[in-house]
């Protein structure tokens, strides 16, 4: 790669992170760290589907810290549904956020080339 591809690449990955960047600043959704999953589980019926290996299922859950402790519990509930709208929205800013980081690496690594290359 030379210099001008070199330039041209980091400005394509510059102009990729402004969107990323002006998500997270203009975004006005509460967030709630945490994460979900889906359960699913057994019961004790005798004659029901999940002792043939059926289970029941997909449960929503959430996976918060409280008090200092980590917790699961159930988010299937109308009630609920402040606290997951929070939750997805803390994990879209982690993976936005995670995508920046990839780019800032991969510029990272073509200015370490860009001064390898003006250093010759």
């Amino acid at each position: 790669m030379n210099l001008p591809e070199i330039r041209k690449k980091i400005v394509s990955l510059q102009e990729q992170r402004l969107p990323l960047e002006l998500k997270i600043i203009n975004s006005r959704s509460k967030i709630l760290p945490g994460s979900l999953i889906q359960v699913f589980t057994s019961c004790t019926k005798g004659n029901c589907k999940c002792t043939r290996g059926e289970k029941h299922g997909p449960f929503l859950y959430l996976n918060l810290t409280v008090d200092g402790k980590r917790t699961q519990r159930y988010a299937g509930k109308k009630s609920d549904k402040p606290i997951v709208a929070k939750v997805k929205a803390y994990m879209d800013y982690q993976d936005t956020l995670a995508h920046i980081r990839k780019i800032n690496k991969e510029i990272d690594s073509l200015f370490n080339l860009y001064r390898s290359l003006l250093a010759k």
